[in-house]
């Protein structure tokens, strides 16, 4: 039997004074209590109630609970919530799952994210897999790379190099075709004589090139070359050089106004010339004269004393005919004021001018008439100078005329 005791605020005050103070508390005491019948339900509520604590762990289990009703929606969330604790392992599967629903897109990145892991090796595949983006640009290097692979062998081929140097100039005759080191035409050659067309090449005391007929040329080894050609060929110049027929003053005749035959030096002697002073003379066309070009007509002088700022002038006059054809009229030539070097005895080059040589052949006979003549400004030396010869210089273009009349 329970004896229940109703105290109330002022009973307390009754039995406070009617009774003695109130002894320690007792300590706490963990036993429970019996628990009370279980009341009526109560409506269904959606609110949470508090968590209740932690109970002692169970033993593992594999086995899976059943789906909890899917609570209402909520709100939209960007928040990430906190990671669930991890699964025991399960048994390793090929399977691949179902792919998850897509999540919003992003703010754009450029950010790489973090390495997949590595998938199960595919087959072996020749096929070139799409070009992946390019990199940013490296900096500048001067670094070679690898040489590459070498290429497949090309085609052979039948071209020839370029020459190569000549070889050493000593000359050995020799019928070894690896000996032939002084003349190209001959090298690789299983004799000494090559035959191109109609022209022979013989190694042996020399080179000599000549045709079927014998004509040609030999280079022996003493350096000399030696030219045959057929009657009336002569050797032709492919570019023309110049010589010179020179007249001496001392074996013309004098004019009717004649030079002086002075003192020149020790006891040799030449003719000075006062002004219209002359001779006369006349020369032949040399046979090497390549025909049709102009001749050049001058003189050669020598001062007679030494005398500052002094000039002198020469003319010549003269006609010309070719063999078997008449004389033409004359024509006179007339050199520039000469000025004269200030020294005694200085031998002087002066040009008097050009003959047309348009007709001319050689054989061709010039006749003239020298003479010095005044001044077209200027002053004369003092004393008269000596005049050497007459000079004309013409062009050749062979050794000489294929035949005595005729080039």
């Amino acid at each position: 039997m329970t004896t229940k005791i109703l105290v109330t605020q002022k009973t307390a005050r009754v039995i406070s004074a009617n009774r003695g103070l109130t002894g320690p508390t007792g300590a706490d005491s963990t036993v429970t209590g019996p628990t009370g019948a279980t009341g009526a339900t109560g409506a269904v509520s959606t609110a949470v109630g508090p968590t209740g604590s932690t109970g002692a762990t169970g033993a593992v289990s594999t086995a899976v609970g059943p789906t909890g009703n899917t609570g209402a929606a909520g709100a939209a969330s960007t928040a990430v919530g906190p990671t669930g604790s991890v699964g025991a392992t399960g048994a390793a599967s090929t399977a691949v799952g179902p792919t998850g629903n897509t999540g919003a897109a992003g703010a754009a990145s450029t950010a790489v994210g973090p390495t997949g892991s590595t998938g199960a090796a595919g087959a072996a595949s020749t096929a070139v897999g799409p070009t992946g983006n390019t990199g940013a640009a490296g900096a500048a290097s001067t670094a070679v790379g690898p040489t590459g692979s070498t290429g497949a062998a090309g085609a052979a081929s039948t071209a020839v190099g370029p020459t190569g140097p000549t070889g050493p100039s000593v000359h050995v005759a020799t019928t070894d075709p690896t000996a032939h080191t002084q003349y190209a035409l001959l090298a690789g050659r299983d004799t000494d004589i090559l035959i191109i067309d109609q022209i022979r090449a013989f190694d042996a005391a020399g080179l000599k090139l000549y045709d079927d007929d014998g004509y040609g040329f030999l280079i022996n080894d003493a350096g000399d070359t030696l030219l045959t050609c057929p009657a009336e060929k002569t050797f032709l110049l492919g570019v023309s050089v110049y010589d010179d027929i020179y007249l001496s003053i001392s074996v013309t005749k004098p004019g009717g106004t004649a030079p002086t035959w002075a003192p020149f030096h020790g006891n040799l002697k030449q003719y000075t010339f006062a002004i219209d002073d002359y001779v006369e003379g006349s020369f032949e066309l040399k046979h090497d004269y390549k025909e049709g070009t102009d001749l050049n007509i001058h003189c050669h002088i020598v001062t007679n004393g030494a005398e500052a700022s002094k000039e002198a002038r020469y003319s010549f006059e003269y006609w010309m005919a070719d063999m078997g054809e008449a004389s033409v009229t004359t024509a006179t030539l007339t050199s520039a004021d000469k000025a004269l070097t200030n020294a005694d005895g200085h031998h002087e080059y002066i040009d008097i001018g050009d003959i047309s040589g348009t007709g001319v052949a050689i054989g061709a006979m010039v006749g003239f008439l020298f003479k010095r003549v005044a001044l077209a400004d200027g002053t004369g030396p003092t004393a008269d100078p000596f005049v050497l010869s007459v000079g004309c210089h013409y062009q050749i273009d062979t050794l000489g005329s294929r035949t005595e009349t005729s080039k």
